[in-house]
This record gives structure tokens, sequence and C-alpha cells, in this order.
């Protein structure tokens, strides 16, 4: 090169062939998007069996979000059945078994209601404890011997 060439050098790109770009570019996006709606599935199915018997608002919510999305069958690009094509998963073999887990929670809770005991009040909420000597004065008052008549 000439001195002062140096100068005015057109920066050049480093070449690439098309394969090496998208092997390149394929790779990590396409895990993080992967994680990413793994997540989406993971979390509804979570709502979806840990808030099926929620008494707060908020957990009924997210239980109620969670089951009508798992059971739309739409091809929006978050819908549960867009999810599972991406994961390589069959939507309906998925949300059958998660219909089977639901059905036996409900016969289970069933049971569980059908066979639940009585709460019997506690001594607290019933009447103070009391001593056996005020036990023992109030069966003597309670009970007035009768006469003998002759």
């Amino acid at each position: 090169m000439i001195d002062g060439e140096e100068k005015y050098m057109v920066p050049q790109p480093d070449l690439i062939l098309p394969t090496q770009f998208f092997a390149l570019r394929r790779h990590p996006p396409a895990q993080g998007e992967r994680r990413l709606v793994l997540a989406i599935l993971e979390d509804a199915i979570n709502c979806f069996q840990t808030y099926i018997f929620a008494s707060r608002n908020r957990n009924r919510r997210l239980f109620r979000e969670a089951e009508s999305w798992l059971m739309s069958e739409n091809e929006e690009p978050f819908s549960y059945e867009h999810v599972c094509a991406i994961l390589g998963l069959e939507p309906t073999y998925v949300r059958s078994g998660l219909q089977r887990w639901y059905e036996k929670q409900l016969a289970r809770d069933l049971v569980s209601r059908s066979f639940r005991c009585v709460s019997l009040p506690t001594p607290s909420s019933a009447s103070p404890p009391r001593s056996v000597a005020n036990r023992f004065l109030s069966m003597r008052d309670n009970h007035v011997p009768q006469r003998v008549s002759q």
C-alpha cells in the first residue's frame, strides 16, 4: 500500500455463507423462543392445577383464564394450539390428559366432601372449663332429694 491510501480505504464486510448465517441465527433465538412458549404452557397448566378449588377471587380468575386458554381451539400466535405446534405436542392429547385429571380431582373432592366430619364446638367456645369442685356443687344443687312420704 502506498502511504496515505490507508486513510481512504472503505471497510470491507466479513464474508459469511448463507448456511453459516442461518445456522448462527436459528439456534439461539429458536431455543429462547421455545423456552418462552414452554413457560407459557407450564404457567397455564400450573394455574389450572393449582387453583382448581380456589376460594379467592384472583385465584379463581387465574383458573378460569387458564382453563379457557387450554380448551380454546384457535390459531392465534400465542394460542394453545399454536404453542403445542411450536413444541411438537399433540394439543388434543395434552388437553384430554388435562380433562381426565380435572374429572378425577372433581370426583376426589366430591368424595372428600361427603365424608367430612361435623366439627364439634371446642371447650373454649362452648363453656369455660370448670373445676371438679364446681362440677360437684352444680350436681348437688341440681339434685334435690325427694322426701319419702309415710
